[in-house]
């Protein structure tokens, strides 16, 4: 079996160190998503937190398998062409971070993170794109009687400032990682 195969397994330990963050953070997404919601649809309050919550329990159900998948994807892509994570160029480096998801140890001196930190910055893109699918679809079904275009709208600004949020504070990680 060729070797690049193997590493299938390489985003399974990132599942507690992903979770056990995500069991944290989740309260104040919800909090603050619920907020700007409101804010673009009107509604109750207690209506709107509801739909909100059941919107990320789904996104979020989707949205880390997605997330990982991405990864084991660059991660096996890398392989596959010949990339040799390690190196200093900035493929060599994305391949790195890729193999890093779960990992405590440090990633090349290109990299001057850990990269467990790596790959969680990385995975945000996709857990965003993720994200604003499945909450859209969610809070179609659930708000029958709202114009799809605004929930459009309100799910793509409560995400991009949650995870905008989520992004700030991984870099306020970086710098202190890094200095």
């Amino acid at each position: 079996m060729p070797r690049f195969l193997l590493l299938a397994n390489v985003v399974v330990p990132s599942i507690q160190m992903h979770l056990s963050a995500m069991v944290v953070v989740l309260a104040p997404i919800i909090f603050i998503e619920t907020i700007l919601v409101r804010q673009r649809l009107g509604g109750e309050w207690r209506a709107t937190g509801l739909h909100v919550t059941v919107a990320n329990a789904a996104s979020t159900l989707v949205g880390i398998p997605v997330a990982w998948l991405v990864m084991l994807g660059v991660t096996l892509l890398a392989h596959a062409g010949g990339l040799r994570p390690g190196t200093e160029t900035p493929l060599g480096l994305l391949g790195t971070a890729a193999l890093g998801v779960g990992s405590s140890g440090s990633g090349p001196r290109g990299l001057g993170i850990p990269l467990a930190l790596a790959s969680t910055i990385i995975m945000l893109l996709p857990s965003l794109l993720a994200s604003i699918r499945v909450e859209h679809r969610v809070l179609l079904r659930r708000m029958p009687g709202v114009d799809p275009e605004r929930i459009g709208a309100a799910v793509r600004v409560a995400n991009v400032v949650t995870y905008g949020i989520l992004a700030a504070l991984l870099r306020a990680e970086v710098w202190s990682t890094v200095a």
